[in-house]
């Protein structure tokens, strides 16, 4: 979604790297080949990971996307989908202006303006399956048994809040911290 598979990995390294010197044993990250359950890929190199990153998410798109659901009907029908959505065009417009996408396009505003929406709308889509993903996670009692996801986007609290509790799963004991 226009961000390359090299700079993923060096940010994901980057942040393993600063919760080890900072002795942050509290926190724990995942790889999308944890989400995938794919055995045997504690040692993954970046090579290996930018050889199959692509294979990977499509993989995970394909077993947990959502049946008959239609990003922009959400956001034409919920109103805290719509308020995720024009934050991601919000962010995304500003973000975006001197990426690749933001260079090709130049001066096409409008041009520029329909790939920012598309882009916010797969956004969208991917969380919704991220959605599905962590609740039958959950539901089968996998080993994501301590999982906080942290939401800075705005909400009405309504319908948002049990969309994100789905992802909350904290056992109550003294080790367990939320940032």
């Amino acid at each position: 979604m226009m961000i390359d598979d090299c700079e993923v990995w060096d940010y994901s390294t980057a942040v393993r790297d600063i919760i080890t010197a900072k002795g942050l044993h509290h926190i724990s990250t995942l790889r999308i080949v944890d989400l995938l359950g794919i055995p045997n890929t504690e040692n993954l190199t970046k090579e290996e990971y930018l050889t199959h990153a692509g294979c990977y998410r499509r993989e995970l798109v394909a077993k947990f996307s959502p049946v008959n659901y239609d990003s922009l009907e959400a956001v034409r029908n919920d109103k805290d989908t719509c308020m995720t959505y024009r934050g991601y065009i919000k962010f995304l417009t500003k973000d975006l202006r001197h990426s690749r996408l933001g260079v090709e396009l130049g001066s096409e505003k409008r041009k520029y303006k329909d790939a920012i929406e598309r882009l916010a709308l797969k956004m969208i889509y991917r969380g919704k399956v991220s959605s599905l993903y962590f609740s039958s996670a959950q539901n089968s009692k996998a080993k994501f048994f301590e999982l906080c996801r942290h939401s800075r986007l705005p909400s009405r609290l309504s319908a948002r809040a049990m969309y994100d509790c789905q992802y909350i799963h904290l056992l109550d004991r003294p080790s367990s911290r939320s940032l």
